[in-house]
């Protein structure tokens, strides 16, 4: 390393800001921040900072954590430095509570969310939505995630009451989310139309909604998604859900249960 940052610094600064926008702008801080003053100054520049992408993209939309060593890298050195630069962040939801803390993100007006692990009812509304609180003014947020309930699914009513009544600056609103109830022993099951009902606020969002119950594995799932779909594969998914996506004109790769 000792001999690159030799070789870097023997570069004038329009050309190592050229070869930096070319790279990406994670590794980039990951690899060069704290190194010395001169690359600190250009890393400082908005187009390394203003929109963080903090999470690991895989193959079809599967999405992981950053590695221990990278996650406390920017956590404990590099998010402090630049957060007031941030305007955008792409999280994923095991690590967001860390990285959301670490530092003050006061002109942070964009967020996602996203986890393909599947996350109780429980952690997301004492977890996720608190830390969601703190940044009121948040303009942008998409949040995509899976959970689970004893009884009911995750529809508009909670969507209104945990996120819009309380981020009052929100501006778009985009989201995915499929939620699964573990017995349908009860009588006064929701319906695909009782869930439509509680987005009846959305005026301006499209939203597509599909229930389905499984009596054989004596289970329920919802998924509840913005239009226009802002993924590209979607898992676990019916006949129900696909129609729409004919309906739409859209094409999409599918996972069927």
């Amino acid at each position: 390393m000792e001999h690159s940052c030799v070789q870097l610094n023997d570069l004038p600064d329009e050309v190592l800001l050229i070869i930096f926008k070319k790279l990406n702008n994670v590794k980039v801080l990951y690899s060069l921040m704290g190194i010395n003053k001169r690359l600190d100054k250009i890393l400082h520049d908005s187009i390394f900072t203003t929109n963080l992408t903090l999470l690991k993209y895989l193959l079809y939309d599967s999405i992981y954590s950053l590695s221990n060593s990278m996650l406390d890298r920017y956590c404990v050195e590099i998010l402090p430095k630049v957060n007031n630069k941030i305007k955008w962040l792409n999280l994923e939801s095991s690590s967001m509570k860390r990285i959301l803390l670490s530092a003050k993100y006061p002109n942070l007006f964009g967020l996602g969310i996203y986890n393909i692990e599947k996350e109780t009812t429980l952690r997301l509304f004492t977890v996720v939505i608190p830390l969601l609180h703190r940044m009121s003014n948040l303009e942008q947020l998409n949040l995509y995630f899976n959970c689970s309930h004893e009884k009911t699914f995750v529809d508009g009513n909670d969507l209104k009451t945990n996120i819009l009544y309380r981020l009052p600056q929100l501006k778009s609103f985009e989201f995915n989310i499929r939620s699964s109830i573990d017995s349908i022993n009860q009588i006064d099951l929701p319906s695909n139309e009782y869930i439509q009902h509680t987005f009846r606020e959305f005026k301006h969002k499209k939203i597509i909604s599909c229930v389905d119950y499984f009596p054989d594995s004596n289970s329920g799932e919802c998924y509840v998604c913005s239009y226009p779909f802002t993924m590209t594969r979607y898992e676990r998914i019916t006949n129900n859900f696909s129609k729409y996506t004919a309906i739409c004109g859209d094409r999409y790769f599918f996972n069927n249960k």
